[in-house]
């Protein structure tokens, strides 16, 4: 891809620690050994990992992104607790493309 041989494919494997919804979380359809090889694997540890160990930022820094990006969620669930209710006319708002 990077010397413009034509498209590439990324294939991303990713893994769900959680269940579908709460209550599927102890069906118990995944081994514990399955669920340790892929949080060994976690790609967020890993490239945690990786910044730290290059020196692009530290364990500090990297925990202040994680200060800021939980404070904004916060706000963010602030703002929809506190948001009225939507009506239903805006059920299907920006659901459909409508400008084609």
């Amino acid at each position: 891809a990077r010397r413009g041989d034509g498209p590439t494919l990324i294939e991303a494997q990713t893994y769900r620690y959680h269940g579908h919804f709460g209550a599927d979380d102890p069906l118990g359809y995944r081994s514990e050994e399955e669920q340790e090889y892929y949080m060994d694997r976690d790609c967020i540890k890993q490239l945690t990992a990786h910044i730290i160990e290059n020196g692009f930022a530290g364990e500090d820094d990297l925990q202040s992104l994680d200060e800021k990006a939980l404070a904004a969620i916060a706000e963010a669930v602030r703002f929809a607790d506190e948001s009225p209710f939507p009506d239903d006319t805006d059920l299907l708002t920006d659901v459909y493309n409508t400008y084609a």
